[in-house]
């Protein structure tokens, strides 16, 4: 008999303890509600380029370690058409195109157009001779026999040779306009710049990326557009810096620029 009450006794509190366990379990679930968790922070930070106004590109020059080779990258804020401009000091140019963006899945203004670009540009110097000889393996003996006749000096000097290579889809060879330079030619003054102008610019505008000016006498080196013309600074012969059209110098010189151009 005191057997049972013993039994009934631990049952009675072993009952009891887990009545007043899930009241507590109750009660806490009633005072102290669960708080939402908040909500995730995104730690994704968005690139460079896909905070691009549209109409708007947005150059970073970047670092190469090839020889002679330049290269920038682009933030494009809207589908454009890509140019590009070799301006020479005798007037010359050298212009290629392409499509800067492929605008058949971007149609919606919902659909923000962020795009990174790239853009190399090589020049490497080259004999004379080697550009007949490349010209005549190409289309035959007789366009270089013209095209020596129509510049004698060649076959003794020198030109650069550029290649242009845009996104790696996009490429265009020729030589330099005003690179031409015979070994006898004094050097006279030589200045070479980087790109001209602000990190963003508007769709529409020219972006001068290099030059490579020579002058007889001295000059700035400076780059300026006028009137859609494009002017360096030279020392005239009171020794005062003017500005003159670059297709009006008379040493090899020549500038680079690219424009874009929204497709509407």
């Amino acid at each position: 008999m005191k057997e049972d009450t013993t039994r009934t006794t631990k049952s009675f509190i072993s009952t009891t303890f887990g009545i007043s366990l899930a009241l507590l379990a109750g009660s806490c679930s009633e005072s102290d509600p669960v708080e939402a968790s908040p909500e995730r922070e995104s730690t994704e930070v968005m690139a460079w380029f896909e905070d691009v106004p549209p109409g708007s590109v947005i150059i970073r020059d970047m670092e190469t370690d090839e020889s002679g080779t330049r290269a920038w990258e682009f933030g494009i804020g809207s589908p454009c058409n890509f140019e590009f401009t070799i301006t020479g000091s005798n007037g010359n140019k050298q212009v290629g195109s392409t499509i800067a963006g492929n605008t058949s899945n971007e149609t919606s203004a919902s659909i923000p157009f962020n795009r990174l670009r790239e853009f190399r540009f090589t020049t490497e110097e080259v004999e004379g001779s080697q550009v007949l000889g490349d010209l005549a393996a190409l289309v035959g003996s007789g366009a270089a026999a013209k095209l020596e006749q129509a510049h004698p000096e060649l076959e003794d000097s020198t030109v650069l040779r550029f290649n242009m290579n845009w996104n790696n889809y996009a490429s265009y060879e020729g030589v330099v306009p005003s690179s031409l330079r015979k070994p006898s030619d004094e050097v006279g003054v030589l200045m070479t710049g980087g790109r001209v102008g602000p990190d963003t610019v508007q769709m529409g505008k020219t972006i001068y990326l290099a030059s490579h000016i020579t002058f007889s006498k001295g000059g700035s080196g400076s780059i300026k557009e006028m009137d859609g013309e494009i002017y360096v600074s030279e020392l005239n012969e009171e020794g005062v810096l003017v500005d003159v059209p670059l297709a009006e110098l008379k040493t090899p010189s020549w500038v680079l620029s690219v424009k874009f151009e929204a497709i509407e």
